[in-house]
């Protein structure tokens, strides 16, 4: 099940939970649930600190809970102000912004990080790739 959560009234597009299903099976992995929360950045700045031990903005946190590494138990914390500010930076509209750093949670969850120059790289190619998959769907 995915599941959103936040103060927005949000829908997930089919095309978005479709494209969910495609990045977990690409990794060999199912899902129990995934939550998608969405916050603040004050919020998301407290979750950072408690749990990161980071003080500083960041658009979204993922936690896999399970056990297993093959089955995805997760929480998305997305900061909807980051997706506002992030969506005027790069000129793109915040719907298609936040489809991307729910993708973006998606890949953590599947084992992806984006901690080196490397890892960003390829993080941003999957993104672009798999919002790609999304156009060629009808989004």
């Amino acid at each position: 099940m995915i599941r959103l959560i936040g103060k927005q009234n949000e829908r997930l597009q089919d095309n978005l939970l479709a494209v969910i299903d495609v990045i977990v099976k690409k990794y060999n992995k199912s899902y129990k649930y995934i939550n998608i929360n969405l916050l603040d950045d004050e919020e998301l700045l407290n979750i950072n600190t408690k749990y990161l031990h980071k003080d500083d903005l960041t658009d979204t946190i993922s936690f896999n809970y399970s056990e297993n590494l093959d089955i995805i138990e997760g929480d998305l914390y997305i900061s909807t102000d980051r997706i506002k500010e992030n969506a005027r930076n790069i000129g793109v509209d915040e719907a298609n912004e936040l489809n991307r750093v729910i993708i973006h949670g998606v890949l953590h969850l599947c084992g992806e990080n984006d901690y080196t120059s490397q890892e960003k790289t390829n993080m941003t190619h999957l993104e672009n790739k798999f919002l790609g998959m999304m156009v060629s769907r009808g989004t």
